[in-house]
């Protein structure tokens, strides 16, 4: 049983009432008001009078958040593509660079309604993307991938090690293109 206290009046465990065999065993878990989808659960108690089941609170719930499952099921499958391209990058760099180019394009697509921490996975594909890239001696599209990438608005956090790598190889990059 789920409820408002206030609301719904009931009588503290352990239960007379309870039918267990093995006596009541049942507690009284508070779920603190900013707690996690804790103003949605007391919404949808209090529109069925302040009291439900476990089973509808968790069914509506479910409801709720199955567009942020989507989201993550989402992510996990772009996330598969790094790693796939990332076991590419010595036995075929030219497929590596295409499930680079895949995954970014997908996580261009969900940055805008996902979690800061998708964001965080451009700097290590286009650092990936571009390191390969000029192994590949194609520099003047390594360039335009990482002025792509500071383009991004969401290139905001890369760690020092994608930073230092981009930028070095930028300035390598530019050199050699000066050069041709």
């Amino acid at each position: 049983m789920v409820w408002i206290p206030g609301m719904i009046n009931l009588p503290e465990p352990p239960l007379r009432s309870c039918k267990s065999v093995s006596g009541c065993r049942c507690i009284v878990v508070f779920v603190g008001a900013g707690e996690s989808g804790a103003a949605e659960a007391a919404r949808f108690i209090r529109e069925r009078g302040g009291r439900t089941t476990r089973d509808e609170l968790d069914y509506a719930q479910n409801k709720v958040s199955a567009p942020g499952q989507a989201l993550r099921a989402r992510e996990y499958a772009i996330g598969e593509r790094v790693r796939l391209a990332g076991a590419s990058e010595k036995t075929d760099p030219t497929r590596a660079v295409d499930l680079y180019r895949e995954a970014i394009a997908e996580y261009k697509e969900i940055a805008p309604s996902a979690d800061q921490w998708t964001w965080r996975r451009f700097p290590y594909c286009y650092n990936r993307l571009t390191m390969i890239l000029e192994r590949l001696s194609r520099n003047e599209e390594a360039l335009s991938c990482i002025d792509e990438f500071r383009g991004l608005p969401w290139a905001t956090n890369p760690t020092k090690s994608d930073s230092g790598s981009l930028n070095k190889r930028y300035a390598r990059l530019r050199a050699r293109v000066a050069r041709t």
